[in-house]
């Protein structure tokens, strides 16, 4: 299965899935423009260790998205879901 099928079937938005196109998990991961898709997909992804390597690789894209994209609101949120994740990462790697 393709990965943009799989994006499909997390009922990922319209326009996460038209970019990926046939790009592969890989490429999708290094090249995604919004750390909010990587929040989205890490939030899906049953492999907690992927979470656990992957998630502060890409941490400066979740915060640029927050200063530059999203409304005081959305930004309240996503702050507040980047540190549930800190969270859940800490305390599946002890």
């Amino acid at each position: 299965m393709k990965f943009q099928d799989k994006l499909r079937r997390m009922y990922a938005c319209s326009t996460a899935v038209n970019w990926v196109g046939n790009k592969s998990f890989a490429t999708a991961w290094d090249e995604c423009p919004y750390g909010s898709w990587l929040l989205f997909l890490i939030g899906r992804l049953r492999d907690a260790n992927c979470l656990s390597n992957k998630i502060w690789f890409k941490a400066d894209l979740a915060l640029h998205d927050l200063n530059t994209n999203l409304s005081p609101p959305d930004r309240i949120r996503s702050v507040i879901a980047l540190s549930t994740v800190q969270k859940a990462v800490t305390k599946y790697k002890n």
